[in-house]
């Protein structure tokens, strides 16, 4: 549920995490709020949500023994994104990322086009896949080839006080043939806040 308005929050992505912060089960909370995950063995676990519009957020790490039930409600703090801190250093695509593959049919006929994703970027520098939205396109073979590309990519994750934090990116990534050359052009910009 939501912390300050106590509103139910519905299809909002539960991933359960083991310690090594390896993803084990996920699904979609229901109408009433509700989702139902499976431990693989006893362990210690943690819960990461995913809302539309909200950075990711972690649970408090807790003990699941063997064949234990557990029933817990998860209070999420839901933020404007206007008034979230913006990094001083933004998250950025490394040097010698692979780029798209230029589809070979738009290449045979010279079309050019585009691409708009916005995704989350990791403190580790990837790309959340989870995350990924595609906000515009010229054509659904440039989509993919987008798609294929964006879990090969690296980047320098965002930074606050010097340290990583996870942030949405939009990242454009621009088709065009050139003098019967292929080239494409891509790079992120922070997410501009919700309503402006």
């Amino acid at each position: 549920m939501e912390s300050e308005s106590g509103r139910v929050i519905i299809a909002g992505r539960v991933a359960l995490i083991d310690s090594g912060l390896v993803l084990v089960d996920s699904t979609l909370s229901d109408s009433t709020g509700a989702f139902y995950l499976t431990a693989p063995h006893p362990g210690i676990y943690a819960l990461l949500v995913r809302l539309d519009g909200i950075d990711p957020q972690l649970s408090s790490p807790f003990h699941l023994v063997d064949g234990e039930f557990r029933q817990q409600t998860l209070s999420i703090r839901v933020v404007d994104t206007a008034q979230v801190v913006q990094p001083e250093e933004p998250a950025r695509p490394l040097p010698n990322n692979p780029g798209p593959r230029y589809p070979p049919e738009l290449l045979t006929a010279h079309v050019g086009g585009h691409v708009m994703v916005d995704m989350v970027i990791d403190t580790m520098g990837k790309a959340d896949e989870s995350t990924l939205h595609v906000r515009s396109s010229s054509d659904p073979a440039f989509t993919e080839a987008v798609r294929e590309v964006i879990p090969r990519m690296k980047f320098s994750p965002a930074r606050v006080h010097g340290r990583a934090v996870m942030q949405r990116v939009v990242m454009p990534f621009d088709f065009a043939v050139v003098m019967g050359a292929p080239t494409t052009t891509w790079g992120p910009t922070p997410r501009p806040p919700a309503g402006r």
